[in-house]
């Protein structure tokens, strides 16, 4: 509970700040903007459960909540964000409970904000059922396009987010 507080709290004082400062107004734009990028991208009707884990740490204190929503709620697509590659990800026993894994780190020289899925064109969008099944799991199987269509039409049998 206190925690839930601070959280409100620190938002209220991010907001307050905006006006008067570049760097919390930069901060809520960026959330709008990231916040509308998804909505466009996000399948109507479908539900997403999405992991942010930075370092091993991260990664390892998460595993019992991914295994436990798997177990929960197996018709959520459960999403990992991941700043280390597949090459030394796919071994791990908690990918069995993962259907898509975005890895590699997020370089800023390589930003491009009209990926789907990934903020920068050296990671990649993986989809970790279809990599794990194959002969060689080592060479990951791609989710969807770096770049959804100008005219919005996938190619028959690919879609925006791999179905």
């Amino acid at each position: 509970m206190l925690y839930n507080l601070a959280i409100v709290v620190y938002d209220l004082l991010v907001h307050f700040a905006a006006p008067f400062s570049r760097k919390p107004r930069k901060m809520m734009k960026g959330h709008w903007v990231v916040y509308e990028l998804l909505r466009q991208q996000v399948e109507k009707g479908e539900q997403y459960i999405w992991f942010h884990a930075a370092s091993l740490g991260e990664f390892e204190q998460g595993r019992p909540l991914i295994e436990m929503i798997r177990e929960k709620y197996p018709d959520k697509t459960i999403w990992l964000y991941t700043g280390d590659v597949w090459e030394n990800l796919y071994r791990d026993s908690i990918m069995k409970y993962v259907d898509v894994c975005v890895d590699g780190e997020f370089e800023i020289a390589k930003k491009d904000v009209r990926l789907m899925w990934k903020g920068s064109s050296n990671q990649r969008v993986i989809d970790v059922q279809a990599s794990l099944k194959q002969e060689n799991p080592a060479v990951p199987v791609l989710h969807c396009p770096d770049y959804a269509p100008e005219d919005g039409v996938f190619q028959k049998g690919v879609t925006g987010c791999g179905e």
